[in-house]
């Protein structure tokens, strides 16, 4: 009996068991979730522990953490891989992903989504709905690339980035750790500090 174990039962847990449940390679998938015992069921996926008593099922399950802080996310699939858990990444199968790009540990790739050749994802990356990334870009751990957000061609993008919904980054630019780029921004430049930037072209904020 092959079972995942998604750890996080809010909205982003619940988009990422129906994206598992699509794939159809699961027969169970069920939450890990600090709401244990006091809520057990989220629509009719099950929570079996609370956050703190993931280990029992280390090897009876493969693992995903679905929580959306950029941080905490990669923080949890860092511990997960270090205590030897089986973590793995989960594709919705309308995504087209090139299978001569690279896939961290603890990445999700939901609907319509396009991941093209020769392009890095680090471990406990979202790429969001319909979200795009083109040939030969890096993306680090810890990001997520919004619904509708298109990353051209040779992009780096760092650690723990926020691309917004429906904005866009032009070819071979290089992008810092810790920036947010704000919904429907785009981004023409390279950014080399960190912080939120919006508009077009994107300009830093306070």
């Amino acid at each position: 009996m092959k079972r995942l174990a998604i750890i996080g039962a809010g909205g982003h847990g619940k988009v990422v068991a129906d994206c598992a449940e699509k794939a159809d390679e699961y027969d169970e998938i069920f939450f890990i979730d600090a709401i244990y015992p006091n809520t057990t069921q989220v629509l009719h996926w099950h929570i079996k522990a609370s956050s703190e008593d993931w280990q029992k099922y280390i090897n009876s399950a493969d693992f995903v953490v679905a929580i959306g802080n950029n941080e905490t996310r990669l923080r949890l699939t860092k511990e997960l891989i270090e205590r030897n858990a089986n973590v793995v990444s989960i594709i919705h199968p309308s995504a087209q992903v090139s299978s001569y790009s690279t896939i961290g540990q603890g990445t999700v790739i939901f609907a319509n989504a396009v991941i093209n050749c020769s392009t890095e994802l680090g471990i406990a990356n979202i790429i969001n709905t319909s979200a795009t990334v083109d040939h030969d870009c890096k993306i680090g751990d810890g990001s997520h690339v919004c619904p509708g957000a298109h990353i051209a061609g040779g992009v780096n993008l760092g650690k723990h980035c926020w691309v917004g919904i429906a904005s866009a980054i032009i070819q071979c630019v290089n992008i810092t750790n810790n920036v947010t780029i704000g919904a429907q921004a785009c981004v023409l430049n390279n950014i080399s500090a960190s912080g939120t930037y919006v508009g077009t072209p994107t300009q830093k904020i306070k």
